[in-house]
């Protein structure tokens, strides 16, 4: 791993802990996944899974996702 994918990762990490993050394969993406709820992952708690070609990529993502899930559900 070169010193910018590990630079990446550890930003990813920092900004973002509750979720976890793969490195991409050659020629894959970038991959992260959460729990969809506040409290601590469980067999029959659904997660959030995100995908990017770059890190960059991918944490806008994790803060869309983010976002939308501190907003919690809209008007009904």
């Amino acid at each position: 791993m070169n010193e910018e994918t590990l630079a990446a990762l550890i930003s990813l990490y920092r900004e973002h802990p509750r979720w976890a993050v793969w490195l991409p394969p050659p020629g894959g993406q970038w991959t992260a996944v959460r729990a969809a709820g506040s409290r601590p992952p469980s067999p029959d708690m659904t997660m959030l899974w995100v995908y990017a070609s770059t890190s960059k990529e991918l944490a806008h993502r994790m803060c869309r996702l983010d976002a939308t899930l501190e907003s919690g559900p809209g008007p009904a």
